[in-house]
């Protein structure tokens, strides 16, 4: 999931209310940035954050509660990694209800508090430089 070269200029923004910092493409309006949700997003890529309050959560409950909960989705592929000081588990799906995208969901849980999130990265679909910008994104959280 991880990307080896950057493809975009970013901004960093900090979410103060859960202590992380995250980059977004330059290119991204911020279209909400309060302590229930920061969304972002351009005609490539796309990003949501939620805070997930459980602090008996792991990465991959969360994700799987979460997902559990959409209709139509196509699970892809799921899995591990670690970013910034956070246990992350991903799930990558497909909606039918937005057959052109392809996104992440990734739960992030910081294994020294009960302070836990998750994203949601929407990336248009057969694009590989969408692809590439939204596994960069991916890589840039990090605690505060």
């Amino acid at each position: 999931m991880l990307a080896n070269k950057s493809v975009a200029q970013y901004t960093e923004y900090t979410w103060k209310d859960y202590g992380v910092k995250f980059s977004i493409p330059t290119t991204h309006e911020v279209k909400q940035s309060t302590g229930e949700i920061f969304e972002s997003g351009d005609t490539m890529t796309w990003l949501e954050m939620y805070p997930y309050k459980d602090s008996q959560a792991t990465a991959e409950g969360m994700i799987s509660a979460v997902v559990g909960g959409e209709a139509g989705v196509s699970i892809i592929d799921e899995g591990t990694y670690k970013v910034g000081g956070y246990d992350a588990y991903y799930i990558t799906c497909e909606q039918s209800a937005h057959p052109e995208w392809r996104y992440w969901y990734i739960g992030f849980i910081d294994p020294i508090s009960d302070v836990n999130f998750y994203a949601k990265i929407w990336f248009k679909k057969n694009a590989p430089t969408a692809t590439k910008i939204a596994q960069d994104m991916s890589s840039r959280f990090k605690k505060i």
